[in-house]
């Protein structure tokens, strides 16, 4: 029977994971709607793999690179402004809602992922 606090813990791997699958996704849709020339479409590509890898490693070994992948959700999220402002200039809707999703899914992702510690009293 497992305590609460490592229950908790393991649903990190899982946040890390249904992130890769959305970066992974709408950043492919993206690429695929700019006729697979705009390469922007591969950050959210290229970084939900890393969500993808990072989730099996957190799996493997717990509390390791939590706070690493955190950072990078966070930080990735501020880089998906200046995408998110280049289709509000070019009244992209469907580039708006796919670079908000992106942002949107960085920081739950973090937001989510440091609940899951109890020691970080920050987020209740």
């Amino acid at each position: 029977h497992m305590s609460g606090i490592e229950q908790k813990s393991s649903q990190t791997p899982r946040l890390a994971l249904g992130t890769a699958c959305i970066l992974f996704l709408v950043g492919f849709w993206g690429y695929a709607a700019n006729d697979f020339v705009l390469h922007t479409g591969l950050t959210p590509m290229i970084s939900g793999l890393i969500f993808a890898i990072a989730s099996f490693y957190i799996w493997k070994h717990p509390g390791k690179i939590e706070r690493y992948l955190i950072t990078f959700a966070l930080v990735l999220a501020v880089a998906f402004v200046w995408p998110l402002m280049r289709n509000v200039e070019q009244v992209d809707p469907w580039g708006i809602f796919r670079t908000a999703t992106e942002m949107v899914a960085c920081v739950a992702f973090a937001i989510l992922a440091l609940r899951q510690k109890p020691e970080n009293s920050l987020i209740k």
